[in-house]
């Protein structure tokens, strides 16, 4: 049986289910991106992270990467008022990507690739998408329930992409990763600078460029999170036998 990615060994032992897999020859780790932006990634950020100061770990670009993030959010927050900082979002949106490209990337480069390091990547994610999903409900340039329902669905699916991966082995990332979300929120935001007040009415709500941004967002996530279901699903009853 497994409960909570663990596994019952015969014997009575509980051993994680990547281990189990492991010995058992099934689990074998892989990622599966396919982003276009990786040509690029791996022509640029070795150089970048090789100019890097020995003092300066990946944690630590890990840590600047979130706390930009929080900065966006807040600045979203208050993009309301003060519509300019919605352009300082989007710098602070690409520091968070550089960073969350480069930590991974000089981890490799130090062989200082650790558990720590991993955890904090996936915490920080999802510290992020809370940043940016709530940064905007308080700006009044979006309806709050739908920026709310965006996150609650976005850290769905990396609830089930990790539980996935932790299960099966296979890190599944579908059209949209990382570093194409990032790009297109800074889009997003640029466009809500660019097209203040509602663009229609629905239903007798107005509809601004965020509100529409987080209607995708959810109809996203939704088909998202159901094929990655489907996928891991799939998957686990093939290595179940």
């Amino acid at each position: 049986p497994c409960v909570m990615g663990a596994l019952r060994r015969p014997g009575g032992e509980m051993v994680s289910t990547s281990q189990e897999l492991s010995r058992r020859g099934v689990w074998k780790p892989q990622k599966l991106t396919g982003s276009p932006f990786d040509p690029f990634v791996r022509a640029v950020f070795p150089a970048l992270a090789a100019r890097i100061p020995r003092q300066i770990t990946p944690n630590a670009i890990t840590l600047i990467g979130v706390a930009a993030t929080i900065v966006a959010g807040c600045a979203v927050a208050l993009a309301g008022r003060v519509p300019g900082l919605l352009f300082v979002a989007v710098g602070l949106v690409l520091v968070n990507w550089v960073a969350d490209t480069l930590d991974g990337v000089l981890a490799r480069q130090r062989s200082q690739a650790s558990r720590l390091g991993d955890f904090l990547d996936h915490a920080f994610d999802a510290v992020t998408v809370v940043a940016l999903t709530v940064g905007p409900a308080f700006s009044g340039l979006v309806h709050p329930e739908l920026s709310l329902l965006q996150g609650v669905l976005i850290l769905l699916c990396f609830a089930i992409t990790y539980k996935g991966e932790q299960a099966t082995g296979v890190y599944e990332l579908l059209t949209l990763g990382p570093t194409e979300v990032r790009f297109t929120l800074c889009g997003i935001l640029s466009a809500a600078y660019l097209l203040p007040g509602p663009l229609f009415t629905l239903w007798g709500h107005p509809l601004q460029v965020l509100d529409l941004s987080a209607l995708a967002g959810i109809f996203w996530a939704s088909v998202y999170c159901a094929v990655l279901l489907t996928r891991y699903i799939r998957r686990l009853r093939e290595i179940d036998g």
